[in-house]
């Protein structure tokens, strides 16, 4: 009686396992399979988009994102040693593995396995104290890490468990290690949003990210592996062994896997020729897989005509005679004075109304031979206006910092136009408003001191850009005349300021320098532009107006006056 009990119970238990449905996500593999580590390598790729999305029937909740609760770090020791605390730590592109190798478990050895990534994203909340390669780094913002090129190896041992439904597994311990082939790390809305303290950190980060990824891995290695252990154990706390692994028998064969997706077909576990080679496969992808003047000489001819000769014993001159002498006579002078006019000059009367807009006029032609060269006035080569040296200081003390710029040579100068002229002829005072659209200036520089908290002696090469530059220039003369007879003018007097409306300007090759400071430092002189432009100013407004004065002195020592003012 006990006898026939039991095999009752035993085929009432066989009839509930082979009535029980297989879940959609679990793809059932056979242990007398010869293939079974390709079976189970391609059941744990059939897992990945319901690991994506989550099985709410076993409660367990999207990887995409993980979420990690906190990591931390310590790149530098001493009470100023820079520390690094992430929070809030979302892990994204966990659930897009490959498995490359799995190796199960024998005895007392753990199963392994090798899984690749290729891109694994990390958002997180980061807080930070110390202070990082001397500048202070105290703060708070965003995190974010891309790990390009992910491998995994895992290993790890488990445990087998009887249920009602089954006997399960459970992972009792799992070992992670990770290779990042491209790691890239940064920070941003930190420090108070400074520019220039959130770029050096990003920098340090970039170039130093395989050293803070080995700092930071055995913490990640570890949160992972506990993360990892949790999902595993949520999925094989509810699916027993058998749907994952189930025995051979005679009527293995007609053991048919049903799926919940509607309207699909029953499917059987041996190899389809189509796709259950690799060759097969490669088909079946294949085939699911995936455009200046213009001058008019007219000819002036003089009607002819015949007419009877009287004699006489003089010639008369008659009122039409005399006004086409006249006139003649006015062209011929017109003539010859315009020649004392040279191509690159326009004259202005002296007494009229508009002469400031005929100044100007003649101002901008003149700006445009000058341009091109005057060799008749010994102009050739007005570019680059050279500068020979200026100097700044932004501190005091013997760490303050100084910089000086030699050789500095600017380009677009020329290129200007003039906008604006008041003048007082009867004193020789004039006042123009000059604007260039954008100066190019190079230099030789050098500095010492600190900058910022930065050690920033070095010597290399300055560069700058000016645009939208705006000049007020002011000169008097004194007029002289010349042994040719013609007026001179001497400048007695000039003055000139100017505004700039954008700066971008930056030090480049300096030699023995950190790359980081060295960007921390052109961050700090593009953001601080205007600033280091009021500290440049008065030594090259000074230096500026010498160089007006000279170029002003000799056009009028060549120019004089009687070809621009009538």
């Amino acid at each position: 009686m006990l006898k026939f009990v039991t095999i009752c119970c035993l085929l009432g238990w066989a009839g509930w396992a082979a009535g029980q449905e297989i879940p959609p996500y679990i793809k059932q593999c056979r242990r007398s399979d010869p293939g079974l580590t390709d079976c189970l390598k391609e059941a744990l790729q059939h897992l990945r988009p319901y690991l994506s999305s989550g099985i709410p029937e076993i409660k367990l909740p999207s990887v995409e994102p993980f979420v990690m609760d906190q990591l931390s770090l310590q790149l530098t020791g001493g009470p100023q040693g820079y520390r690094i605390n992430l929070k809030n730590m979302e892990v994204f592109g966990a659930s897009n593995f490959t498995v490359r190798s799995i190796k199960l478990a024998d005895g007392s050895k753990p199963f392994e396995t090798r899984l690749t990534i290729p891109r694994l994203t990390i958002h997180a909340k980061y807080t930070s104290s110390g202070v990082l390669i001397i500048i202070p780094a105290s703060g708070s913002g965003d995190f974010d890490a891309v790990f390009d090129g992910v491998t995994a190896d895992v290993k790890g041992l488990v445990s087998t468990n009887e249920k009602p439904t089954g006997m399960h597994l459970r992972v009792e311990k799992l070992d992670l290690n990770l290779s990042i082939k491209k790691p890239r790390l940064s920070v941003s809305k930190i420090f108070n949003n400074n520019r220039i303290l959130t770029e050096a950190t990003n920098l340090f980060l970039k170039e130093n990210g395989h050293e803070v990824l080995r700092a930071l891995q055995p913490q990640l290695q570890k949160k992972l592996s506990s993360e990892f252990t949790g999902i595993a154990n949520q999925l094989l706390d509810n699916v027993p062994i058998h749907f994952f692994i189930r025995a051979s028998s005679t009527g293995s064969q007609n053991h048919v896997q049903r799926y919940r997706h509607s309207g699909a077909k029953p499917v059987t576990h041996r190899p389809n020729p189509a796709t259950g080679t690799k060759a097969g496969r490669q088909r079946a992808n294949a085939k699911n897989g995936p455009a200046f003047i213009l001058i008019t000489c007219l000819p002036l001819s003089r009607p002819t005509r015949t007419h009877t000769r009287r004699p006489t014993m003089a010639t008369s001159v008659t009122p039409a005679r005399s006004l086409t002498l006249t006139l003649m006579l006015t062209i011929f002078l017109r003539a010859v004075l315009s020649q004392d006019i040279p191509y690159y000059m326009h004259r202005c009367e002296r007494d009229a109304a508009d002469v400031n807009d005929c100044l100007r006029y003649a101002a901008n032609k003149l700006a445009s031979f000058i341009r091109r060269g005057i060799p008749e006035i010994g102009i050739v080569d007005v570019e680059p206006v050279v500068v020979d040296e200026i100097s700044i200081a932004l501190g005091s003390g013997p760490d303050g910092y100084r910089a000086s710029f030699r050789n500095i040579e600017a380009y677009g100068v020329s290129n200007l136009s003039i906008v604006n002229v008041r003048s007082d002829i009867d004193s020789m005072q004039f006042q123009m408003t000059i604007e260039i659209p954008k100066i190019k200036a190079t230099a030789q520089y050098q500095s010492s001191g600190v900058l910022l908290l930065l050690q920033a002696s070095g010597a290399g090469e300055y560069w700058g850009e000016y645009e939208g530059v705006k000049a007020k220039t002011y000169f008097k003369a004194t007029p002289y005349q010349g042994d040719d007879g013609m007026t001179y003018l001497t400048v007695d007097q000039t003055k000139m300021d100017f505004s700039v409306k954008e700066i971008k300007m930056g030090v480049e090759n300096i030699a023995n320098q950190n790359a980081i400071i060295h960007a921390a430092m052109n961050l700090f002189i593009n953001t601080n532009a205007q600033e280091l432009l009021k500290e440049m100013k008065p030594q090259l407004r000074t230096k500026l107006t010498e160089h007006l004065q000279s170029f002003l002195q000799q056009l009028f020592d060549r120019i004089p006056v009687e070809q621009w003012l009538d």
